[in-house]
């Protein structure tokens, strides 16, 4: 199980040691309104990529994809959701394709 959150109240402790009770790994989002890449101390299992600068619209560059690929653990799972313009699938073959 993982969660998505937007609201910075989440990266309270409390709200960390709940999670961590409850076995509920974080999703790493980008952009990141919450947790960004360095709050990990291990890799996420899901990554969930918006598109940045415009949300759901802009495409990653080859060294974006590169560097989250990175990051991933092998049974890790990345979405695309910058499907408003089409980078989706794209972004998502280049990934697949580093991988």
């Amino acid at each position: 199980i993982v969660i998505e959150v937007r609201h910075k109240s989440w990266a309270s402790a409390e709200a960390l040691d709940l999670l961590k009770t409850y076995r509920i790994d974080r999703v790493l989002a980008d952009p990141a309104p919450v947790w960004p890449v360095e709050d990990f101390d291990t890799p996420p299992k899901y990554v969930r990529l918006h598109g940045k600068p415009k949300i759901y619209y802009s495409s990653y560059t080859d060294d974006e994809i590169k560097s989250f690929s990175a990051l991933l653990a092998p049974d890790s799972w990345c979405v695309f959701d910058n499907t408003a313009s089409g980078a989706a699938i794209e972004n998502a073959l280049n990934m697949a394709e580093i991988r």
